[in-house]
């Protein structure tokens, strides 16, 4: 298993969430999940060849994510510890930084009251210090959070995408918000389809070319 946690609320491991996520992620060298949690999109995307980082104020979840290889888990607040990491690299590595950044969501866009996570952030004031922080670094960001004023509001211009995720209430449409275009290359391909009848189609059509491929002579 690719994540530390079998169950986990939120995370974006439901089937058809981190696939849609991944296939908006441009190539990069350095990958960020901040507010890690259980994230699917770092457990399941390919590696980044030069770092895989996973913030998390819970220890408990940074001890989690150290038993998984070839990721770096740091105990740390993404507000201020993403900035400092990026302001300490040399120039040429900051383009091959991404951050992907999903926070436990607002209160007023959930359908409970319940404390979900160790560290929450219910409040607007928080979400408002995180969102400036991350939008005024020269990276590329993808955040994701339930469609609401203060996010449409706050990431204005920045590029959005709904897509459709399962929770144990039920489906939620989930907006991703990012400070890019569409991205013309993929640091990942192996999701590429808007679901799972045409991932797999896409699939088969992959082991077909292969196969034809293999069968030709070598000249």
């Amino acid at each position: 298993m690719n994540r530390p946690y079998q169950t986990y609320n939120g995370g974006k491991n439901g089937s058809g969430v981190f696939q849609a996520i991944i296939n908006q992620i441009p190539p990069h060298g350095i990958f960020i999940s901040g507010l890690a949690g259980n994230c699917g999109v770092l457990a399941n995307k390919l590696r980044a060849p030069m770092a895989n980082i996973a913030i998390d104020m819970d220890a408990a979840v940074v001890t989690a994510w150290q038993t998984i290889p070839g990721i770096t888990a740091i105990n740390n607040d993404a507000i201020s510890f993403v900035p400092a990491y990026i302001n300490c690299l040399p120039p040429e590595l900051v383009p091959q930084v991404f951050v992907f950044l999903d926070p436990p969501y607002l209160s007023e866009t959930r359908t409970t009251d319940q404390a979900y996570y160790k560290f929450e952030m219910r409040d607007n004031a928080t979400h408002l210090k995180l969102l400036g922080a991350m939008a005024a670094l020269p990276v590329k960001i993808l955040v994701t959070h339930y469609p609401c004023q203060l996010y449409d509001d706050a990431l204005q211009g920045w590029r959005t995408l709904d897509i459709q995720g399962r929770t144990r209430r039920g489906m939620r449409t989930e907006r991703l918000y990012m400070n890019y275009p569409q991205p013309e290359a993929l640091h990942d391909y192996r999701y590429i389809g808007n679901d799972f009848r045409e991932r797999e189609l896409y699939k088969k059509a992959r082991k077909n070319f292969v196969r034809k491929m293999d069968a030709m002579p070598p000249l």
